[in-house]
């Protein structure tokens, strides 16, 4: 098994990502299997990340890749505490997008993925999908029904969002264990989606945007995973979405002729020019860059540039 070491994304504007993992109590254990190549034919095990801390009540989102001598992805796997939640997004030929959540914010929460890369495609199989426990003294009471005084209704509408209203999903039960998908969609009058917010009735409920969906890369809305990871009890949750009537505020950026302009999410249709690295002239920064063209003909040039995956159709 060979091992190597891939530079990780940050997918998403509001990523707030901590690499050191200064004063974090010597008290944690982690948590780990490392089965990233158990099945993988030639595998490589790819170093993700160094071990990383989540500062306060934060959340990561990112985007791993899979190294050019070894660009296809099949497994990962995850060393964790136990103030961690794992949820795998997204897969593609050659990346996956997972969420790490922390539980607690007055606790620690260590976390480094490794991924199993191979020369071979992936053709099918189990993969990993996430993984959680309880921390110690975490409350895992059962969910008093949602009332006004017990269960705020969320506002995802701000100051900075001009022309501004919120769509707001109904408020659901979810069982434990269980994970749920909803859509939210913005209306005609404001087809502009900006920004969410959410309410839950445990912080064993994880809320997430799937940076894959569709809704979002037209910009007109978002696709989110619920997750209850209590073994025990069912829980409560509703999002709302802030929806714009101007496409500056959009996370993907306005319509460009007939096609779309700003960073979008990757289309994931075929690559057409090889992905090639590029830095700058110092090399402290160096980024990827590819061309994708969709089944409809329209060509995408993606780079990461910025530090996250940003895809671009106008010439």
């Amino acid at each position: 098994m060979r091992q190597a070491k891939v530079v990780l994304i940050p997918f998403l504007f509001t990523l707030i990502f901590i690499s050191a993992c200064d004063n974090v109590s010597s008290n944690d254990s982690i948590t780990t299997s490392r089965e990233e190549c158990d099945g993988v034919p030639d595998c490589t095990s790819v170093e993700a990340s160094e071990l990383t801390s989540i500062d306060g009540d934060g959340h990561h989102v990112l985007h791993f890749i899979c190294p050019d001598q070894a660009p296809n992805i099949h497994n990962m796997d995850v060393d964790q505490n136990d103030n961690i939640i794992v949820e795998v997004l997204d897969w593609s030929e050659n990346a996956v997008t997972v969420s790490f959540r922390k539980q607690v914010a007055e606790m620690s929460a260590l976390y480094q993925p490794f991924l199993g890369c191979s020369t071979e495609t992936f053709v099918g199989g189990e993969r990993f999908r996430g993984r959680t426990s309880i921390p110690d003294g975490l409350p895992d009471d059962p969910s008093e029904v949602p009332t006004e005084a017990n269960f705020r209704t969320p506002v995802a509408c701000s100051s900075e969002i001009p022309n501004c209203m919120d769509v707001l999903s109904k408020l659901h039960k979810i069982g434990h264990l269980k994970t749920h998908k909803d859509d939210l969609e913005c209306p005609n009058t404001h087809p502009w989606y900006a920004a969410y917010n959410d309410t839950t009735s445990s912080v064993l409920v994880s809320v997430t945007e799937n940076p894959a969906s569709k809704l979002r890369f037209d910009g007109r809305g978002d696709s989110f995973l619920i997750t209850n990871w209590s073994p025990i009890h069912d829980h409560h949750w509703q999002i709302s979405i802030a929806c714009s009537a101007g496409c500056t505020y959009a996370p993907g950026g306005c319509p460009c002729g007939d096609k779309k302009l700003g960073c979008r999410n990757d289309p994931g249709c075929r690559t057409t020019m090889p992905r090639t690295s590029q830095c700058s002239p110092d090399h402290e920064e160096c980024w990827t860059v590819w061309e994708e063209t969709c089944p409809d003909g329209e060509v995408w040039t993606c780079n990461t540039t910025l530090g996250w995956v940003c895809c671009d159709s106008c010439t």
